[in-house]
């Protein structure tokens, strides 16, 4: 499986745009953007994230709840 590497950005505020029908950014309560650095396991994601929940393949052998 020697492909490329995959080339995915991080999810943000910036990346998202904006909603259809309220026309505004996805943003935090705050007004600050939103940058989804880190995935469902609460691991860290890499400067070029895998694209899903998950970031790591050890990630899905552990207990979700």
């Amino acid at each position: 499986m020697g492909g490329k590497p995959f080339a995915t950005p991080f999810v943000s505020t910036e990346l998202l745009g904006e909603a259809f029908e309220p026309e505004q950014k996805f943003e935090n309560p705050d007004g600050t953007p939103i940058l989804f650095e880190d995935d469902y396991m609460n691991e860290h994601r890499r400067v070029n994230p895998l694209p899903g929940p998950f970031e790591r393949k050890e990630s899905l052998e552990k207990v979700l709840f």
